[in-house]
């Protein structure tokens, strides 16, 4: 039986030409490699455009892997793998002009952060955002007071609104995830856990399942 994680990449894949052209953050991934590149422009005060190109190139080459780096050894870790993805960037920042001493600082920052998001989210940055996500809307729910809707219809509403304005990826349950999670047996939150393995913005998730569930219906 294929996994969850591997079910809700397929569904991905499969609609991902259908998804509305809105997303800026579907791939979880590309938040990381956001960070990444604040880090980066900060230490080596470079052109944004020629750090920008860098850090693309890193995140097609796959070395912002939080859980190897976070083991590379020159922060006290295990070593292995996250040495080497370490020493692949400081080999690409060197070949694009940058000193080795700048060069040791920008690994020795993103080593660090990976340690930090391996240890206080799991190695999935986007559950720090949903945490505070939750809070936020827990706040809202105390601003807002709506007499005639019940907690429920608030609760999408805000959750909708989290969506569709910061992107964040908090889930926000309609129907169509609903029958997803019905039809497979599982819940909303082995669902998050799934999209979170694969990289899925949660927010994506809810516009992906009602394409897949609508499709499927005709």
């Amino acid at each position: 039986m294929k996994k969850l994680r591997e079910v809700l990449s397929e569904v991905y894949r499969k609609h991902r030409a259908d998804l509305p052209e809105i997303y800026n953050w579907e791939d979880e991934r590309d938040r990381l490699s956001e960070l990444c590149y604040c880090i980066l422009q900060k230490i080596t005060s470079g052109d944004e455009v020629i750090i920008r190109n860098i850090v693309s190139c890193m995140a097609g080459l796959n070395l912002f892997d939080v859980q190897s780096l976070a083991e590379a050894q020159l922060i006290g870790g295990k070593g292995g793998k996250g040495d080497n993805l370490a020493s692949l960037i400081r080999q690409l920042l060197v070949h694009n002009g940058f000193e080795e001493k700048v060069a040791k600082a920008c690994i020795l920052a993103i080593c660090e952060m990976s340690k930090g998001i391996h240890i206080s989210c799991q190695g999935k940055l986007q559950r720090f955002l949903r945490k505070h996500g939750v809070l936020m809307m827990e706040e809202l729910d105390k601003i807002f007071s709506f007499s005639e809707l019940s907690k429920q219809d608030e609760r999408y509403i805000l959750v909708h609104w989290l969506q569709n304005t910061l992107e964040m990826p908090v889930p926000l349950s309609n129907e169509f995830v609903s029958q997803f999670c019905e039809k497979k047996g599982i819940s909303v939150e082995a669902l998050v856990k799934a999209a979170d393995e694969a990289d899925i913005n949660v927010a994506v998730v809810d516009d992906l399942l009602k394409i897949h569930m609508q499709k499927k219906d005709k």
